[in-house]
């Protein structure tokens, strides 16, 4: 190959470069459970969901709102809150802990779910 060929298979090659495949393979499917938290969710009023949410402190609510609502990943939400991302980890771990317990305690006392 002289060059000019070279350069042509350089460029074609960096051409054909493609995204990698983590970047496009669609994100894990949850694992079913009965019933289905997103059902029981649809069944909850606004209300208890409301309820639930702002009786979190303000550090733990701006949190899940930012990154569950609002859809900020978790660096930028580190950003706004001008906190390191373990602590908004944490603080998302802690608020999605007591949301969960809230809102199952709401299906229970309306019948959606057993109690274990």
């Amino acid at each position: 190959m002289n060059a000019s060929g070279q350069a042509n298979e350089r460029s074609t090659r960096s051409e054909r470069r493609t995204v990698p495949r983590w970047r496009t393979a669609p994100p894990p499917r949850p694992s079913p459970s009965p019933p289905a938290a997103s059902e029981i969710l649809d069944r909850l009023p606004d209300s208890d969901f409301l309820g639930a949410l702002w009786d979190l402190p303000d550090d733990l609510r701006i949190a899940v709102y930012l990154a569950d609502v609002a859809g900020y990943p978790y660096r930028e939400i580190a950003e706004i809150m001008g906190t390191p991302i373990s602590t908004v980890t944490a603080r998302l771990h802690r608020a999605r802990r007591r949301l969960r317990d809230r809102l199952t305690a709401c299906a229970i006392r309306r019948g959606l779910v057993s109690s274990r």
